[in-house]
C-alpha cells in the first residue's frame, strides 16, 4: 500500500457540516479561537491594553 498524500493527511479529520446549530457553533468556536490569536499577537507586539478588545 502506498503512503498517504500530504493532501490525504491533511482531510482525513474533516466531516461535512450538514446541521446548521453545529456549523454554527463549530464557526462561532472559531471565530472565539481567532480572536484569542489575534490578542496573544497584539501581547506579544508589545502593546498593553490588550483588555481592549
Amino acid at each position: 500500500m502506498s503512503e498517504p498524500t500530504v493532501k490525504d493527511q491533511l482531510v482525513s479529520d474533516h466531516a461535512e457540516l450538514y446541521d446548521t446549530l453545529v456549523a454554527r457553533s463549530y464557526f462561532a468556536k472559531f471565530d472565539r479561537i481567532t480572536g484569542h490569536l489575534a490578542r496573544i499577537a497584539w501581547a506579544r507586539a508589545g502593546f498593553s491594553n490588550v483588555g481592549a478588545w
